[in-house]
């Protein structure tokens, strides 16, 4: 082959035996198409003097490789008639700024990488030199900052001379990001305001020729929290909150057990000494009626009246020490309770009492105020409509629906006329109460009744305790 350069079309290889003319050019890998010198060496290669560097070319593989001033050459532009191979192989090439002069076998590109090394640290307010951030084996770079460090900047070097300005670096920050950051030439980075936790920074170079060093330079990076994000103080703080909670939690069950034994105390006196006490007035107003024949009949219609109190004392007594009893907290409790007071009642009157409680309510716990008033509420419906109402069935329903609470209480008597209600034989004022114990209870008390259609009492809570 022969091969001929030109001032603006690149090279030209002539074959002999064919005839035939192939163009190699910058589309090829050279620099550009002013060819100042072709030299040969020992590989077959050709090196090209162009006016932007120095090219070698392997015709056999097309590959391409440019030189310029920055890989060590004299300049990046040669003349022509200044070229030659010398005895043993070296070639040179005389060029604009001075002559260069190599053997192409003493090239060690590629062969052995550079190592890539970390140079320094720099923070907002100093440096650090490498050797301060060495464990104690001298192995190991490690670096501690405070969380209020606004940047961090990793600085590093390639430790290839051939051509620095074209060394190429990667980098990440293991712990913030994963992937590769690619610097091109920058020999640094710099990182701001990173949250509390550990860094790993590494970085990788590569020389002049794209040769990349296997080996990553890298430094641990910790960033501690503030006092207030470290373990101790949030192990401090969720201490300090479970014993608050628990002390809370202590304190009201403290108080309840004071409030449960205060109630036991009132009902055991109300019931070993008021009750006691009327008992003993109505057995001796029973004892007088007997014995006292001649009081006439306005002492007897007295002794009768002091009997019937009493025994009214007795029982509304008895209300207040089941009501005040904290071991009747329970709705099954109140269900007993309203069934005991109703059955004897409505027995006595032939009256068919129907009493449904879901099962589901039966282990709520009531308090002693709503409880109390959903008793009241009852015991007064019962006894309006066994005294008024004239029915031969009184329906009592306990149900429940989310967090609301329903009881009601109907009969299938005579009903009245609500407009005239409080008038003799109407039960009236009893109806004021018992809408007054539902609003106390913290619900509401309906009363519904028309002339023949009986009367029903409806009790809606807002919330079930």
């Amino acid at each position: 082959f022969i091969w001929v350069g030109t001032e603006s079309a690149g090279m030209a290889r002539l074959d002999k035996r064919t005839g035939s003319c192939k163009r190699v050019s910058t589309a090829d890998g050279l620099p550009n198409n002013v060819i100042y010198s072709i030299l040969p060496d020992a590989e077959g290669r050709l090196w090209i003097g162009t006016n932007m560097g120095l090219c070698r070319y392997d015709p056999r593989t097309g590959a391409a490789r440019t030189f310029t001033k920055d890989d060590g050459i004299a300049g990046n532009e040669f003349n022509r008639y200044g070229s030659l191979v010398l005895p043993d192989g070296s070639l040179f090439f005389d060029g604009m700024d001075g002559g260069t002069s190599f053997h192409p076998a003493d090239l060690t590109e590629g062969k052995d990488p550079s190592p890539t090394l970390l140079t320094g640290i720099r923070l907002a307010t100093r440096s650090i030199a490498m050797h301060e951030l060495l464990d104690t084996a001298g192995t190991k770079l490690s670096l501690t900052l405070p969380h209020d460090e606004p940047l961090v900047t990793f600085r590093f070097a390639l430790m290839d001379h051939t051509a620095p300005k074209r060394n190429t670096f990667r980098y990440r920050l293991v712990g913030y990001t994963d992937e590769w950051i690619d610097g091109s030439t920058r020999s640094e980075a710099t990182f701001t305001n990173l949250d509390p936790g550990d860094y790993t920074f590494e970085v990788q170079g590569a020389d002049h020729a794209g040769v990349l060093d296997p080996h990553i330079a890298s430094i641990h990076l910790s960033v501690l929290p503030p006092w207030w994000g470290t373990w101790w103080f949030r192990t401090a703080m969720a201490l300090l909150f479970f014993g608050s909670v628990y002390a809370v939690y202590r304190f009201r069950l403290e108080q309840q057990l004071r409030e449960i034994r205060l109630r036991e105390h009132i009902a055991r006196d109300l019931h070993d000494e008021i009750g006691s006490t009327l008992s003993s007035v109505a057995l001796y107003g029973a004892v007088a009626r007997k014995k006292l024949t001649n009081i006439g009949p306005e002492g007897g219609r007295l002794l009768e009246r002091i009997s019937e109190g009493t025994t009214s004392a007795m029982e509304s007594i008895n209300d207040i020490v089941w009501t005040v009893n904290a071991s009747k907290d329970s709705l099954a409790d109140l269900a007993e309770r309203m069934r005991s007071h109703a059955t004897p009642l409505c027995e006595a009157r032939g009256v068919t009492l129907d009493l449904e409680v879901d099962e589901a309510l039966l282990g709520d716990r009531l308090d002693m105020g709503q409880r109390k008033n959903l008793y009241l509420i009852f015991k007064e419906a019962v006894n309006n409509a066994i005294k008024y109402a004239e029915c031969s069935r009184i329906t009592v329903h306990l149900t429940g629906t989310g967090d609301r609470l329903t009881m009601t209480i109907a009969d299938d008597g005579r009903g009245f006329d609500p407009e005239a209600a409080g008038g003799p034989g109407t039960g009236g004022n009893g109806l004021g109460n018992m809408r007054e114990r539902g609003a106390e209870a913290g619900g509401e008390c309906t009363i519904s009744s028309r002339m023949g259609h009986g009367t029903t009492v409806t009790f809606r809570t807002k919330a079930r305790a």
